[in-house]
Protein backbone atom coordinates (compact mmCIF):
# COMPACT_ATOMS: atom_id res chain seq x y z
CA UNK A 1 0.00 0.00 0.00
CA UNK A 2 2.81 2.32 0.71
CA UNK A 3 4.34 1.66 -2.60
CA UNK A 4 1.05 2.51 -4.08
CA UNK A 5 0.75 5.86 -2.35
CA UNK A 6 4.40 6.78 -3.54
CA UNK A 7 4.18 6.20 -6.71
CA UNK A 8 0.74 7.94 -6.98
CA UNK A 9 2.63 10.53 -5.39
CA UNK A 10 5.71 10.85 -7.67
CA UNK A 11 3.30 10.65 -11.02
CA UNK A 12 0.88 13.48 -9.57
CA UNK A 13 4.62 15.61 -8.66
CA UNK A 14 5.88 14.87 -11.87
CA UNK A 15 2.40 15.61 -13.71
CA UNK A 16 2.47 19.00 -11.89
CA UNK A 17 6.23 19.62 -12.73
CA UNK A 18 5.65 18.49 -16.65
CA UNK A 19 2.08 20.89 -16.98
CA UNK A 20 4.24 24.26 -16.37
CA UNK A 21 4.64 26.25 -19.31
CA UNK A 22 7.86 27.85 -20.82
CA UNK A 23 5.69 31.29 -20.30
CA UNK A 24 5.94 30.73 -16.47
CA UNK A 25 9.43 30.17 -16.59
CA UNK A 26 10.18 33.13 -18.58
CA UNK A 27 8.70 35.38 -15.46
CA UNK A 28 7.28 37.95 -17.42
CA UNK A 29 5.64 40.75 -15.15
CA UNK A 30 1.90 40.51 -16.87
CA UNK A 31 0.02 37.78 -17.92
CA UNK A 32 0.78 36.21 -21.24
CA UNK A 33 -2.88 36.16 -22.34
CA UNK A 34 -2.68 40.13 -22.12
CA UNK A 35 0.43 39.89 -24.56
CA UNK A 36 -1.27 37.86 -27.22
CA UNK A 37 -3.09 39.04 -30.30
CA UNK A 38 -2.33 42.16 -32.64
CA UNK A 39 -0.94 45.79 -31.56
CA UNK A 40 -1.74 48.86 -33.38
CA UNK A 41 0.37 51.49 -33.30
CA UNK A 42 -1.33 55.08 -31.71
CA UNK A 43 1.38 57.13 -30.80
CA UNK A 44 5.14 58.36 -31.45
CA UNK A 45 6.83 60.43 -29.03
CA UNK A 46 8.51 62.90 -31.39
CA UNK A 47 10.29 66.18 -30.85
CA UNK A 48 8.46 66.41 -27.35
CA UNK A 49 4.98 65.57 -28.67
CA UNK A 50 2.88 62.59 -29.53
CA UNK A 51 2.15 61.88 -33.06
CA UNK A 52 -0.93 59.71 -33.96
CA UNK A 53 0.31 57.43 -36.57
CA UNK A 54 -3.84 56.82 -37.43
CA UNK A 55 -5.30 60.67 -37.40
CA UNK A 56 -4.37 62.04 -40.51
CA UNK A 57 -3.30 60.43 -43.86
CA UNK A 58 0.04 63.17 -43.20
CA UNK A 59 1.04 60.31 -40.73
CA UNK A 60 -0.13 57.52 -42.62
CA UNK A 61 3.74 56.91 -43.60
CA UNK A 62 4.37 55.84 -39.81
CA UNK A 63 1.81 53.47 -39.40
CA UNK A 64 2.84 50.23 -37.85
CA UNK A 65 1.71 46.83 -35.86
CA UNK A 66 2.87 43.80 -34.29
CA UNK A 67 0.92 40.86 -33.40
CA UNK A 68 2.19 38.04 -30.40
CA UNK A 69 1.38 34.62 -31.22
CA UNK A 70 1.58 32.10 -28.29
CA UNK A 71 4.05 29.68 -29.99
CA UNK A 72 6.66 32.39 -29.43
CA UNK A 73 6.20 33.70 -32.95
CA UNK A 74 5.35 37.65 -33.81
CA UNK A 75 4.26 39.08 -36.96
CA UNK A 76 5.45 42.92 -37.66
CA UNK A 77 4.62 45.46 -40.66
CA UNK A 78 4.57 48.81 -41.73
CA UNK A 79 6.78 52.01 -40.09
CA UNK A 80 9.46 49.57 -38.65
CA UNK A 81 9.55 46.91 -41.12
CA UNK A 82 7.52 43.91 -42.41
CA UNK A 83 7.91 40.44 -41.51
CA UNK A 84 8.24 37.95 -38.47
CA UNK A 85 9.99 36.23 -36.07
CA UNK A 86 10.31 34.96 -32.60
CA UNK A 87 10.17 36.40 -29.28
CA UNK A 88 10.79 36.38 -25.34
CA UNK A 89 8.93 38.02 -22.35
CA UNK A 90 10.89 38.61 -19.83
CA UNK A 91 9.70 40.64 -16.77
CA UNK A 92 8.72 43.91 -18.28
CA UNK A 93 10.77 43.24 -21.25
CA UNK A 94 9.84 41.95 -24.95
CA UNK A 95 12.65 40.71 -27.39
CA UNK A 96 11.96 40.11 -31.02
CA UNK A 97 15.00 38.19 -32.78
CA UNK A 98 14.74 37.53 -36.78
CA UNK A 99 16.71 34.63 -37.82
CA UNK A 100 18.10 33.59 -34.21
CA UNK A 101 19.46 37.81 -33.87
CA UNK A 102 18.02 40.45 -31.89
CA UNK A 103 15.94 42.64 -33.52
CA UNK A 104 14.07 45.23 -31.45
CA UNK A 105 13.62 45.31 -27.55
CA UNK A 106 10.46 46.61 -25.80
CA UNK A 107 10.57 47.80 -22.43
CA UNK A 108 6.69 48.17 -20.74
CA UNK A 109 5.97 51.25 -19.06
CA UNK A 110 2.32 50.20 -18.70
CA UNK A 111 0.48 47.51 -20.30
CA UNK A 112 -3.12 46.44 -20.16
CA UNK A 113 -5.48 44.05 -22.30
CA UNK A 114 -6.40 47.05 -24.77
CA UNK A 115 -3.57 49.31 -24.57
CA UNK A 116 -0.06 49.69 -23.83
CA UNK A 117 2.90 52.39 -23.60
CA UNK A 118 6.32 51.29 -24.47
CA UNK A 119 10.23 52.11 -25.20
CA UNK A 120 11.00 50.28 -27.69
CA UNK A 121 15.47 49.91 -28.09
CA UNK A 122 17.05 49.18 -31.70
CA UNK A 123 20.11 47.04 -31.73
CA UNK A 124 22.31 50.63 -30.93
CA UNK A 125 20.71 51.61 -27.88
CA UNK A 126 18.57 54.55 -29.79
CA UNK A 127 14.79 54.66 -28.44
CA UNK A 128 11.50 55.51 -29.23
CA UNK A 129 8.47 55.82 -26.81
CA UNK A 130 5.26 54.40 -28.29
CA UNK A 131 1.89 53.91 -27.32
CA UNK A 132 -0.59 50.94 -29.14
CA UNK A 133 -3.77 49.88 -28.95
CA UNK A 134 -5.07 46.21 -29.45
CA UNK A 135 -7.05 45.52 -32.47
Amino acid sequence: MKKILCVMLLCATMIGFSSCSKDDDAGFDYPMDTLYGTWEGTGIYYNGSWIDPTSSWIYSDLQFSITFYSNGKYYGEGFFGTGGGTYKASGNTITTYVDGKKYLTYKIKSLTSIKAEITMYDDTGDSLDLRVTKK
